[in-house]
């Protein structure tokens, strides 16, 4: 039943609204899109698990051993009291003294991530995760399913709540950026539809600071020219208006790079102790490049130092694929970068510049042999851990 999720009422309003000026080139599109965003992610898994905490102010964060960190995600009763992503764990229980603090299990999050995004596809296959929390749904060729946009979106949210415990948001529209901002301001466990033709008289009011994807140079160049509101800036530049509305995110099927760093517990100046750390991200990072039946052409590591000064160093031109192969490489260039006599406070690896993984000419059997190695190896960890093997 619809009255079950949110229905923001200021989207009912827009059917009020004159219709949207740009010309025939918008008029065309006939395209409809579903952002979904999931609300508060890592708090909300966390609360599957924790109904005793439901309602209080909680947040996923923190660093590792002794170290505070940072919230990663807050949930909206700790929003009340300012708290808010990327705010040091000490500023956060300034704020608010009742505040619970969760350790982040990214693991858990990366399966329930997975699963939100199986769940979307019963409603539409075409599904096109943007992060962690974060997709978008062409509804275009399911609408005659579901009669109605807005339909399918209750669908969506109705079916992610029920059948994995988590609540989201969603927003409607022809345009994939504007159905993002449409998300944004539907939050929590809301809808809003922009509805075809109205976009403009929606959003005239709302700042330019609230737009996805305007970075602060953009916002710097708006301020500079008198653009504080939506609607200056359909007013002063409508061709940038319209070119915004019509691109589109690019979607990348695969990942650019993956890595993976680690605030240590203390600083150290025992190298020892940070190598074995940066040998186990190795292993992680190989595991996950894998997946995707990828080699790396290229490879970093990055140290940080107590003072907060980052050294890094990188290998190109190369083809790594195995654990052994990265580990080696990476315990060179940690003796590159490592150049300061100073305590170490964080280590990292990247993999990056990926081809497909292919059986080299020469030793064939030797590389089929230890691609059948590591393809059980990478079936165990799946399975049980990565410190399993």
């Amino acid at each position: 039943m619809l009255e079950s999720i949110e229905i923001k009422p200021y989207s009912l309003v827009l059917f009020i609204f004159s219709l949207l000026e740009g010309g025939g080139v918008l008029e065309e599109v006939n395209s409809v899109y579903c952002h979904v965003d999931m609300d508060a992610f890592f708090v909300s898994a966390e609360l599957r698990n924790r109904p005793d905490l439901v309602g209080r102010p909680v947040v996923v964060g923190g660093g590792a051993g002794g170290r505070l960190g940072v919230v990663a995600s807050a949930s909206y009763e700790a929003r009340k009291f300012g708290v808010k992503s990327g705010m040091p764990i000490f500023k956060a229980r300034s704020l608010c003294p009742s505040l619970i603090v969760l350790h982040p299990r990214h693991g858990e999050y990366s399966k329930l991530s997975k699963k939100v995004v199986e769940v979307i596809k019963t409603v539409s296959p075409d599904v096109y995760p943007l992060s962690i929390d974060e997709a978008l749904i062409d509804l275009k060729g399911v609408i005659k399913i579901w009669k109605s946009p807005m339909r399918a979106a209750h669908e969506i949210v109705t079916r992610v709540r029920d059948k994995l415990n988590l609540p989201c948001s969603a927003g409607i529209s022809r345009f994939p950026k504007i159905a993002k901002f449409c998300a944004k301001i539907a939050k929590p466990n809301g809808i809003v539809w922009a509805v075809s033709g109205y976009e403009n008289s929606f959003l005239e009011g709302y700042s330019v600071d609230t737009v996805p994807y305007f970075g602060e140079a953009t916002r710097k160049f708006f301020y500079s020219n008198g653009i504080f509101k939506i609607g200056d800036l359909i007013e002063k530049m409508p061709v940038f208006w319209i070119k915004y509305l019509l691109s589109e995110p690019v979607f990348h099927k695969f990942p650019k790079s993956i890595s993976s760093e680690i605030t240590l517990s203390r600083n150290t100046s025992d190298r020892g102790k940070v190598w074995t750390v940066l040998k186990g991200l190795c292993q992680k990072v190989g595991t996950e490049m894998r997946e995707y039946n990828f080699a790396a052409r290229e490879i970093a590591v990055k140290v940080r130092y107590s003072d907060f000064r980052d050294f890094s160093a990188n290998f190109t031109k190369q083809h790594i694929v195995f654990d052994d192969e990265i580990i080696e490489k990476a315990r060179i260039l940690f003796k590159k970068a490592d150049i300061l006599p100073f305590d170490i406070r964080l280590v990292g690896v990247r993999l990056s510049d990926f081809v497909p993984f292919s059986l080299s000419v020469v030793d064939r059997e030797a590389m089929r042999k230890k691609k059948r190695l590591f393809d059980a190896v990478d079936c165990l960890r799946k399975k049980y851990g990565l410190h399993s093997i």
